[in-house]
């Protein structure tokens, strides 16, 4: 496929638009877990944390959260003391800590991602139908094309 390249303009306005939308979104989302007792960080490690399975080393999870062991170790402990999160000794090194979601950190997420899906369909929703499949459609291509070249840049496939 040949393309043509992008113009100052465009890659401004695309730039713009990749901005407003990380801002509006974390507005929303600020809300959404707001409205449940959490932040944002709070959120964000505990969906980590759940893609990670029945435990996760501490050193892992602050990895995978681009945090400091210190920032990471802050969260958790908020986390324990409202009763979402459990930690433990690594059986397998005892120098080690694994922290576990609870259960009700599970219902908490399940909850979450209803209400995520919820707002993002009322959005939609304002779109016609053949819009938002376009919409969805050119996200899933710029996010691939983006995915590509990081993978180039970084050495990553």
């Amino acid at each position: 496929m040949v393309s043509t390249p992008l113009s100052a303009a465009q890659a401004d306005r695309l730039s713009r638009a990749i901005v407003r939308l990380l801002r509006l979104e974390r507005k929303r989302l600020d809300h959404i877990v707001g409205g449940r007792g959490l932040t944002v960080p709070q959120f964000c490690t505990l969906q980590v944390m759940r893609r990670c399975g029945d435990a996760c080393r501490m050193g892992d999870l602050a990895h995978r959260l681009l945090t400091s062991s210190a920032t990471t170790t802050g969260i958790v402990a908020r986390l324990e003391e409202n009763g979402l999160v459990e930690r433990a000794m690594d059986p397998a090194d005892r120098r080690a800590v694994q922290v576990r979601l609870t259960e009700r950190a599970i219902s908490l997420l399940d909850d979450l991602a209803a209400r995520q899906r919820e707002h993002l369909a009322q959005t939609l929703a304002r779109l016609e139908p053949g819009e938002r499949e376009e919409v969805l459609r050119l996200m899933d291509r710029y996010l691939d094309a983006l995915e590509r070249d990081i993978g180039q840049e970084t050495g990553e496939s």
